[in-house]
């Protein structure tokens, strides 16, 4: 967005004056995620130590290691694909 505003001027002066601000920001602490197939291990630990059946069966645990079925069993990494690691942001001050 640009703003710019005028006065009246006088004659046989021109005059321009303008300020500019950028910086970089970054995430102070971006957490670090496990991949699917860790991810779903760590879930039928969490089961059985609570006496529940696993969520995995050892068939499904073997196709996301393996990603033979991506429509199934996706393994994204959703930080890479949605976050980027930082933005520059600026403003002109007139």
């Amino acid at each position: 967005m640009v703003l710019i505003t005028t006065k009246k001027g006088k004659a046989d002066k021109v005059s321009i004056n303008g300020k500019y601000e950028g910086s970089y920001s970054t995430r102070t602490f971006t957490p670090k995620f496990v991949d699917g197939y860790t991810y779903a291990n760590l879930m039928n630990e969490a089961r059985t130590t609570r006496n529940e059946e696993a969520f995995y069966s050892q068939e499904d645990l073997e196709l996301i290691r393996n990603q033979l079925d991506p429509d199934l069993f996706p393994d994204i990494n959703w930080m890479n694909m949605f976050l980027k690691p930082g933005a520059f942001t600026h403003s002109v001050l007139r």
